[in-house]
């Protein structure tokens, strides 16, 4: 993750929300894979899963969170109901982007990574994208359309 430690964004205050847009790139997947973020807040896991944006070669969620809230995060590669892959658990703090690039743990490390998963996922949360957003679809207005059917709002 890179910021730069002498900015400071006075426009938005510790205490105010922000979207927080997380990017992964170099990441190469195959057909049917499915790419998730795992966002530990307070000890507490939520799984996102990620869209792939095929103009920019890179996967992506966004998320609300307060302004410089710290956080740890890293992404896992799902292939039907399996996990085949994760990236080392990075430690950062909420601001506008994150980006960051793909780099899997070995082998060893994870299965001692599959471990702590699957005694994790069954009390956490996991945000699954739509099968119109899982593709990447870039109508904004669909999308909410889509946020809108799926909460009943």
């Amino acid at each position: 993750m890179k910021s730069n430690p002498l900015f400071h964004d006075s426009s938005v205050s510790q205490d105010s929300n922000v979207q927080t847009k997380f990017e992964l790139m170099g990441l190469k997947t195959f057909n049917g894979d499915r790419v998730f973020m795992r966002l530990n807040l307070n000890d507490e896991n939520t799984f996102y899963e990620m869209s792939y944006n095929e103009d920019s070669d890179f996967y992506e969620t966004s998320v609300w969170l307060k302004h410089r809230r710290e956080l740890s995060y890293n992404f896992l590669v799902k292939r039907g109901d399996d996990w085949v892959s994760a990236s080392p658990q990075k430690e950062g703090h909420a601001m506008h982007s994150i980006l960051d690039h793909w780099f899997a743990l070995s082998d060893l490390e994870f299965k001692e990574e599959l471990g702590f998963i699957e005694k994790k996922v069954e009390s956490s949360k996991t945000i699954e994208l739509e099968e119109t957003e899982a593709k990447g679809s870039s109508n904004e207005e669909e999308f909410f359309d889509n946020l809108i059917k799926k909460w009943d709002l």
